[in-house]
């Protein structure tokens, strides 16, 4: 059977073969989601019309999401009961032991590693946590509560008799999900984990890693296979469609005239982070600069802070801007469609570069060629928070640190100085093409749709499934690597 297309996206590449159906049967395939905002990117992109053309879809919510109305075009929407108290509780505390135990390879520092250990936690589990950590028994109290959570694992699959395979929104550290995965694997039902968001899976630890993944690049891919344990030949490079949506922008030129942004004027877009730090300072720094005649005067920069902006020491939340001015103002908003994936292919198309406390949009950033100035010294007033100088290290960074493409400030005095190297760096085609290249890396691209890779991934995992059955009698999935052992050939 042909893969169909019916996706605007991509163009399907006609001359690479898709996986013969199975069977005779149009397959069945069960989307799990933890939440609908981690659907949206799929829903808005058209992704979700191309897996609709090729199965049948039905759809399992965890009983936090909201408004599945938009799903149910596409197939029965199933809502899952509560987790009880106490599951919930034992999961939190041993997801935060695991965390600390599994994470010392690939976090800088300890504070780092304790910091994201305890997000989310309550007193009462902070304090059961960092006492296992103290007496060093995070591993063996994380197995442990890992084993009690596999023994009373819920429904995660209903009528999994006549499904195929589950596609789930993969967010790690997430409970509805690791109670998929272990459904799965009971019921032998195949997962295929499809990655939620640039940073999940480099900074985040899989309490229960699925047999099957979908990346959006070869940085995820290797963040897989090493840090989660996923066989090489169970992970896909599927690329984002988010990424896809930014391939088909509008020019410069027509979203300037949309956000009424000057023709003379070059733009700097300043994307905030949704974690503790001061970036109002930063844009009082970088204005200060251009008061005193050390930025050009056809300079200007939007600040578009993260919608989960969190409140920084000493300033209130609805404070977005110390002054808009000449120089600095706030980003425009979305008028057409609220804040979707094409409203910032539009924001980034009208900008000339990029500023960002280490962001996951620098990389969006970087597939316009556009160069980047990233923030990478600790904000003093909430050092104890986040620490930043180990922070930028983490997995989805790596491509930043090693392109001409991106600046690093590490040091606050240094500011306007690195801000005078982003500007020289406009226009060059050289650091745009270096700057596409990284992306890539990140983020795949190419002539096939992303939807169209899904959808060859879902059909491979099945085909996987039944040659194994055919052949040994039982399903695939326990054959799996152990963490850090690369797999033999």
């Amino acid at each position: 059977m042909q893969l169909q297309s019916s996706s605007n996206l991509q163009p399907v590449d006609a001359t690479d073969p898709a996986p013969t159906r199975v069977d005779e049967r149009r397959l069945h395939i069960l989307v799990s989601l933890a939440g609908l905002n981690m659907a949206q990117d799929y829903y808005e992109t058209g992704v979700l019309d191309e897996l609709a053309t090729n199965f049948d879809l039905s759809f399992v919510l965890s009983p936090k999401a909201r408004g599945e109305e938009q799903l149910r075009s596409y197939g029965p929407v199933h809502r899952l009961p509560a987790d009880p108290y106490w599951r919930t509780m034992l999961y939190t505390i041993g997801k935060g032991c695991w965390h600390y135990h599994r994470r010392r390879a690939f976090i800088v520092t300890d504070h780092q590693r304790r910091y994201r250990s305890l997000i989310g936690l309550g007193f009462v589990r902070r304090v059961i946590v960092k006492t296992a950590i103290s007496l060093g028994l995070s591993a063996p109290i994380g197995l442990m509560i890992r084993q009690i959570l596999r023994w009373t694992t819920p429904d995660m699959l209903p009528n999994f008799q006549s499904v195929d395979a589950v596609l789930m929104v993969w967010a790690l550290e997430s409970s509805f999900n690791d109670d998929t995965i272990r459904d799965g694997r009971k019921k032998a039902v195949p997962v295929l984990g499809v990655q939620a968001n640039l940073d999940n899976i480099a900074t985040k630890t899989a309490y229960e890693s699925v047999d099957y993944a979908a990346v959006w690049g070869v940085q995820d891919l290797l963040n897989c296979v090493h840090a989660h344990g996923v066989r090489p030949d169970r992970a896909f490079v599927t690329g984002s469609p988010r990424f896809s949506a930014h391939r088909h922008a509008p020019s410069k030129s027509a979203s300037r005239e949309e956000f009424e942004i000057p023709k003379d004027k070059r733009v700097i877009l300043f994307c905030g982070t949704g974690v503790p730090f001061n970036e109002t300072e930063v844009l009082a720094k970088l204005q200060t600069a251009f008061d005193r005649g050390g930025i050009p005067r056809d300079i200007e920069v939007l600040y578009r802070p993260h919608p989960n902006r969190p409140v920084w020491s000493g300033w209130e939340k609805t404070k977005i801007l110390p002054a808009e001015t000449e120089f600095l103002r706030a980003a425009p908003e979305d008028k057409l469609n609220g804040d979707g994936v094409a409203f910032y292919s539009r924001l980034f198309a009208a900008a000339d570069a990029v500023i960002s406390p280490f962001s996951t949009m620098v990389i969006e950033a970087a597939g316009y060629g556009l160069p980047v100035l990233c923030i990478g010294y600790n904000d003093k007033a909430e050092e104890m928070r986040f620490d930043w100088s180990a922070n930028i290290f983490a997995g989805h960074m790596a491509t930043i640190h090693h392109g001409d493409w991106a600046l690093v400030c590490r040091d606050p005095d240094h500011l306007i100085n690195h801000f005078e190297a982003l500007l020289e760096r406009i226009g060059d085609e050289e650091i745009a093409e270096n700057a596409r290249v990284a992306n890539e890396f990140a983020n795949r691209t190419g002539r096939q749709s992303v939807g169209y890779r899904l959808a060859r991934a879902l059909k491979t995992i099945v085909e996987m499934e039944a040659s194994s059955r055919q052949c040994t009698g039982r399903s695939a999935l326990r054959k799996r690597v152990p963490q850090h052992v690369p797999s033999e050939s």
